[in-house]
């Protein structure tokens, strides 16, 4: 998870916005009290 989540971050700094997004949103879905994937949706 954490690994997905640093992509996640990686692709909004590197401008991939809606890649960025789509996976932050499924990552919520898969775990939805994990505050720190809440965090960098947001």
């Amino acid at each position: 998870m954490e690994t997905k989540l640093l992509k996640a971050i990686e692709l909004r700094e590197s401008g991939h916005l809606q890649e960025s997004n789509d996976m932050l949103i499924r990552l919520v879905e898969e775990y939805p009290d994990h505050a720190s994937i809440h965090y960098q949706c947001a």
